[in-house]
């Protein structure tokens, strides 16, 4: 959080790409979706050219689809429970976003 307990887009992303991550999907897609700068060599960065359109819109879609099913669930966790613990996601579990 950012200063006097006020939420930061910052806090958004971190977000985002820690439930992206609960959720089974690849760093390297998780990176993309966040437009980091990735690491590597100069020669890999000139010849692999894949832009992981179709990952990330999966990813998109499977974030989207777990906020709406938590934000519409009467689910109630114990305060023992993490803030980041969700009740199990099953729709669209066959399509998987890695």
């Amino acid at each position: 959080m950012g200063v006097k307990g006020d939420w930061t887009p910052h806090d958004l992303r971190r977000t985002g790409a820690t439930m992206m991550q609960a959720m089974g999907v690849s760093l390297d897609v998780i990176d993309r979706c966040q437009n980091h700068v990735l690491a590597g060599s100069r020669v890999r960065r000139h010849y692999l050219h894949h832009d992981y359109a179709e990952e990330k819109k999966r990813t998109w879609n499977l974030l989207g689809d777990r906020l709406s099913a938590v934000l519409s669930s009467t689910y109630e966790h114990s305060p023992a429970e993490s803030a980041m613990s969700f009740p199990a996601y099953t729709a669209n579990a066959s399509s998987s976003p890695s």
